[in-house]
């Protein structure tokens, strides 16, 4: 595992145990909450926003993680 790998694995790590911690300590503190909380999802401008910008991350994220990325020699960088 990269050194790059480890930080993320932290940061993972520390989001998912304050998601935890915060679910604990006050009712709609979740990232979910907040996010329904930004977008006003409880509003139809606020769900088609949300939804547009879900369906633009997901178009981009999913081919982005899919695709197989060729190994460049300098330093373990990964490039297209």
């Amino acid at each position: 595992m990269s050194t790059t790998d480890q930080y993320w694995l932290v940061g993972v790590t520390g989001f998912i145990a304050l998601e935890l911690y915060l679910r604990d300590l006050q009712k709609d503190a979740t990232f979910s909450c907040a996010t329904r909380r930004w977008f006003r999802t409880h509003t139809r401008p606020g769900k088609i926003a949300f939804c547009v910008g879900y369906a633009a991350f997901s178009s981009w994220y999913l081919p982005h993680i899919i695709r197989e990325m060729k190994r460049l020699d300098v330093g373990g960088t990964v490039g297209t």
